[in-house]
């Protein structure tokens, strides 16, 4: 089952559509949706700017691109036994925090750049997701503010481009 057809299943809508599409030509009008997310895929793509900039096309007046990313991370590659060559990790070619994410997009039309840090990499390191999975998300938010005030290393960034109206 591909991830489309997935997705239609686990949350049938009327308004739902499942498509496969090239993220850098998206198969859609200028100012189609009101709201884009892209949540982690960024760090994945080979040119960052275009990506933020094709999906902020779509977005309508008004409307939000919110993007989340891994935040100031280490890229790791290891060397690929078939082609003896550096393999990024996780296939993550690239680490981002919120300065070079608010550059990727400097449009006319952009009217807000705004971003939050959340999670904690120690914690993930830790593991403490394997027991907090079966609590409510707002403990999951405390926890992490709390201890990113003794260890401040969020582990994701969520960023959100606001086009003008």
């Amino acid at each position: 089952m591909t991830n489309p057809s997935k997705a239609k299943q686990l949350y049938q809508s009327q308004n739902h559509f499942g498509i496969v599409a090239d993220s850098f030509y998206l198969p859609f009008g200028n100012e189609s949706f009101d709201c884009v997310i892209a949540s982690e895929i960024i760090e994945h793509v080979i040119d960052p700017a275009d990506f933020v900039k094709e999906l902020f096309r779509v977005v309508k007046k008004g409307g939000k691109l919110i993007v989340t990313t891994p935040y100031k991370e280490k890229l790791i590659y290891y060397l690929c036994v078939h082609c003896n060559q550096k393999t990024p990790a996780h296939a993550h070619i690239h680490s981002f925090d919120e300065k070079k994410l608010e550059s990727y997009y400097k449009g006319g039309d952009l009217d807000s750049f705004s971003y939050e840090t959340f999670g904690n990499k120690v914690l993930l390191f830790l593991r403490t997701y394997v027991i907090l999975q079966f609590f409510p998300f707002w403990l999951w938010k405390m926890k992490d503010k709390f201890f990113n005030l003794f260890i401040n290393k969020p582990a994701h960034i969520i960023c959100i481009y606001k086009k003008k109206v």
